[in-house]
């Protein structure tokens, strides 16, 4: 973690997935933000890359049409979402927004 990437959290719907060389990029459908201090998730449609290395490792794992709390971050170099081995990606279930909202 570095001055130019900041910890996120949001709920999000996996739409698409596209492969690009050493990386692997998903189209999310942001459903709701819990934590993001800069508000840097503007669009409701967000892509989120992940490492060739650590999709294959199932580290995090995504699947298309599936919806996820995902924690991770933003980098601002890169002016986008990344998700790593170190990242949160947890199956949403319903019972899982009150305590979100408490978190938040």
């Amino acid at each position: 973690f570095d001055l130019l990437s900041f910890a996120i959290s949001y709920h999000a719907h996996v739409i698409n997935r596209h492969d690009a060389g050493q990386w692997v990029s998903y189209l999310l459908n942001v459903v709701r933000v819990y934590k993001d201090r800069l508000n840097r998730i503007q669009d409701t449609e967000q892509w989120v890359w992940v490492s060739r290395e650590d999709v294959q490792c199932a580290c995090p794992r995504l699947q298309i049409g599936r919806q996820y709390l995902l924690m991770g971050f933003y980098d601002q170099l890169q002016t986008s979402l990344t998700l790593d081995r170190t990242s949160v990606v947890i199956q949403w279930r319903s019972r899982m927004e009150h305590r979100m909202n408490r978190f938040r």
